[in-house]
């Protein structure tokens, strides 16, 4: 085990020992708890595979550089209106 000295503001100090006293735990594991779930989350957010979200599929194009390959709106009016009954 590495031993490993933190100096927090004495206003992260404080809520960490009051969390370490509601839960009736020493500060040493609030600590470590924090430390792990951060690492989970890191790994997590590595994990996820982009590609396999549906809408990083969807066909889409950068207004700035490309013309559109087809006119998403163009059956829109359908969707708002409910077939085609516009407002007068």
């Amino acid at each position: 085990m590495t031993q490993i000295v933190l100096q927090l503001p004495e206003f992260y100090t404080r809520k960490l020992e009051v969390e370490a006293n509601f839960r009736k735990k020493k500060l040493e594991e609030i600590i470590t708890e924090l430390i792990q779930r951060f690492i989970r989350e890191k790994e997590d957010e590595e994990a996820y595979d982009v590609t396999s979200d549906p809408l990083y599929n969807m066909g889409c194009y950068d207004s700035d550089n490309d013309e559109p390959k087809e006119n998403y709106s163009s059956n829109i009016d359908s969707y708002l209106y409910h077939n085609g009954n516009y407002p007068k």
